[in-house]
């Protein structure tokens, strides 16, 4: 595969997550999440290509190897990064994955429940569910925002439950403050429904597809 080509896969197979998600996931911290994946708890990765962030909105999720499923990271395959290092880490990561192969052409809705923050100066990915964002005491702290910044959005399978008062938080770490657009304003109404989990105290959404 030519090196242009990988450097726009991630972008073709479906944005900077995937469709997929698990519950087996702790929460994250300043230095690293555990998604149900390896821990990424180095400031670079294992390609050497460095994790280190100034400021929210400047990470993005990519597949830790070179297809992942379908060109996008899963919670088991994934791996936070600069958003201006991701065509050097694709390139890098399917030149050692014995590059020229190809990957399955495919699309790939994002999964909003699988983030890539920037936390401590490093970017870590966080499965919202079980991170800070989420958490709370009964149901009126959750509130269905989209998980996406720029559109389209319309739809709910862009939804994900998070705690109210920590909406401008979430949409400053999934929203690149380089590029004129915002987060998809707060839907209303919608079919799915936000709950406080008693036993997580997390929120969680039912999803109307």
């Amino acid at each position: 595969m030519r090196p242009l080509a990988i450097g726009l896969l991630l972008f073709g197979c479906g944005g900077n997550v995937a469709n997929e998600t698990t519950t087996d996931a702790s929460t994250s911290d300043a230095t690293a999440t555990d998604t149900g994946g390896p821990a990424d708890t180095a400031t670079t990765t294992d390609l050497g290509v460095p994790r280190d962030c100034a400021m929210a909105g400047m990470c993005a999720l990519v597949p830790r190897s070179c297809c992942g499923r379908c060109g996008v990271a899963t919670a088991t395959d994934q791996i936070a990064l600069p958003r201006d290092s991701v065509g050097k880490y694709r390139e890098l990561a399917c030149t050692s994955d014995g590059g020229g192969i190809g990957c399955p052409a495919c699309a790939s809705p994002p999964d909003p429940e699988l983030q890539a923050f920037c936390r401590g100066g490093a970017c870590v990915p966080v499965f919202v569910p079980t991170d800070d964002v989420s958490s709370c005491s009964s149901d009126a702290d959750c509130v269905p925002v989209h998980g996406i910044c720029c559109g389209p959005c319309d739809g709910e399978r862009t939804l994900v439950a998070i705690n109210r008062s920590k909406i401008s938080e979430f949409n400053s770490q999934i929203c690149d403050p380089r590029v004129d657009c915002a987060a998809c304003p707060t839907p209303s109404p919608v079919k799915s429904t936000v709950r406080c989990d008693a036993s997580t105290k997390h929120c969680v959404i039912a999803r109307a597809l």
